[in-house]
C-alpha cells in the first residue's frame, strides 16, 4: 500500500480526526480500532489482516482513519463513549464524501460500525464484520493476547518501557509468523510466540539489571524490598 496522506476532519463535538484515502474506484470504509487504522497501516501492520492491498488491487478506494485518542488524531479527549465514536465515523464520511459504500468493521472498530449502520441505514451498502465482539470484559477475559494486556495494566504507570516493548514485541511476532504464513513457511515456533522481550536495562523488577549488591542480596534471601 502507498504511504497515505494525511487529511483531518472535524466532528461534531470539536475533535480533529486524521483520515487518508488510498486508491480509486468505489469506495470502502475501514472503522477505526482503538489503536487507529490510519496509524497502523502506516506503520505496516496488520493491514494484510484488512485485506487492503486486495481492495486497492481490484480498483477499490479505501478510507481510513484514526479514532479520536489514537494515531494522528487528537489526543488530549475525553469522550471515548460509543457514541462519539460514531461521530468520528460520521465526521470522516462527510469530509470524503462518500454516499453509499461498504462499511468494515474490524475487532474493537465492530461497535461503531454497527451503530453508524443502524443511524446511517442509507449510506450503508453492506455492513462487514470481523471478529467482532460483544462484550468488552468476556473479550479480554477469554483472549489469550486481550488477557495479558489486562495483566499488564497494574505495571504500566511504573514500568511503562517495559510493557510498550512487551506489546511491541508481541505485534513484531504477529508480523513475522504472518510473513511465514504468506511465504509458505508454516507457524512459527511456539516458544517464540509465548515469551515476552526481557525487561530494559534499568527495570526495576528486572533481576539481571540490579546493582551486584542488590543481586546479592537476592541471593542470599535477604528480606529487604528492592525498589
Amino acid at each position: 500500500m502507498e504511504q497515505p496522506r494525511i487529511q483531518y476532519a472535524k466532528t461534531a463535538d470539536g475533535v480533529n480526526i486524521a483520515y487518508a484515502v488510498v486508491g480509486s474506484g468505489q469506495p470502502i470504509v475501514f472503522a477505526s480500532n482503538i489503536f487507529g487504522n490510519l496509524h497502523m497501516a502506516q506503520a505496516g501492520v496488520l493491514t494484510n489482516a484488512w485485506n487492503v492491498d486486495d481492495h486497492l488491487a481490484a480498483g477499490r478506494q479505501v478510507v481510513l482513519y484514526d479514532v479520536r485518542g489514537a494515531g494522528s488524531s487528537d489526543r488530549n479527549v475525553e469522550d471515548f463513549s460509543l457514541q462519539a465514536r460514531v461521530l468520528d465515523l460520521e465526521a470522516v464520511v462527510d469530509a470524503v464524501g462518500v454516499a453509499h459504500f461498504p462499511l468494515i468493521g474490524f475487532g474493537t472498530s465492530a461497535h461503531a460500525a454497527i451503530a453508524y449502520a443502524v443511524s446511517h441505514p442509507e449510506a450503508v451498502s453492506h455492513l462487514i464484520l470481523a471478529n467482532p465482539f460483544i462484550s468488552g470484559a468476556e473479550f479480554y477475559r477469554t483472549v489469550p493476547a486481550m488477557r495479558a494486556v489486562k495483566a499488564m495494566q497494574g505495571m504500566a504507570e511504573d514500568e511503562w518501557e517495559y510493557v510498550t516493548q512487551s506489546l511491541a514485541g508481541r505485534t513484531a511476532w504477529l508480523r513475522r509468523r504472518r510473513r511465514g504464513k504468506q511465504a509458505g513457511e508454516g507457524d512459527a515456533k511456539r516458544d517464540e510466540a509465548g515469551r515476552f522481550p526481557a525487561p530494559p536495562q534499568g527495570c526495576r523488577n528486572d533481576r539481571r539489571h540490579r546493582a551486584p549488591a542488590a543481586r546479592q542480596r537476592a541471593d542470599t534471601g535477604d528480606a529487604g524490598r528492592f525498589r
